[in-house]
């Protein structure tokens, strides 16, 4: 008998990326210790709001089935992420946040994010890095035009990729009325 104690899931769906549309063009900066260009640290939203209002009703969509309660969203950050020439991005996690999400704007080699298993530090401190019984990495195979939502605690990065865009962001995900 198996048991999975504690799965995370992650979801994933398509999107329709010319539904995406600019306020005005984005201005990248670059961010975090990988310096990738990015909108994240960006002032000003550039997203139109029937843009903010289908992602948030696409990442409902995908939600909905697999979430036996009633429960309502709010994006709490969107930004864009502009891969050059080998760049990355290193592991983290989203803070203050329940879900966070990565759509798949642009892609020359496929998709190069990477979820650590939270158990990868003690797994492999037990079992040394490559002799693990456990999986402690996923990279979801994903083309363009799809999103992949996840719980923000989740550690991930991103492998040295070229010629890509991605857009991330942040969810805040409440429970209304009772629970099953």
């Amino acid at each position: 008998m198996k048991v999975d104690l504690f799965s995370i899931p992650v979801f994933i769906g398509n999107i329709d990326l010319k539904k995406i549309k600019y306020n005005q063009e984005p201005k990248y900066k670059k961010a975090w210790h990988s310096r990738t260009l990015s909108t994240h640290d960006v002032e000003e939203n550039f997203y139109t709001e029937d843009t903010l209002g289908y992602v948030a009703d696409t990442i409902i969509d995908i939600l909905t089935p697999n979430i036996r309660a009633s429960f309502k969203i709010e994006l709490i950050g969107m930004w864009e992420n502009l891969y050059k020439q080998k760049d990355f991005q290193e592991p983290h996690i989203h803070i203050k946040s329940n879900f966070s999400f990565i759509i798949y704007k642009k892609l020359k080699d496929g998709s190069n994010t990477v979820f650590v298993a939270p158990h990868r530090y003690i797994s492999e401190y037990c079992w040394g890095e490559d002799e693990s019984i456990y999986k402690t990495g996923f990279k979801p195979l994903l083309k363009e035009g799809q999103i992949i939502i996840f719980p923000s605690f989740l550690e991930h990065y991103v492998l040295p990729s070229s010629d890509s865009k991605t857009i991330a962001g942040n969810i805040k995900f409440e429970y209304v009325g009772d629970r099953c």
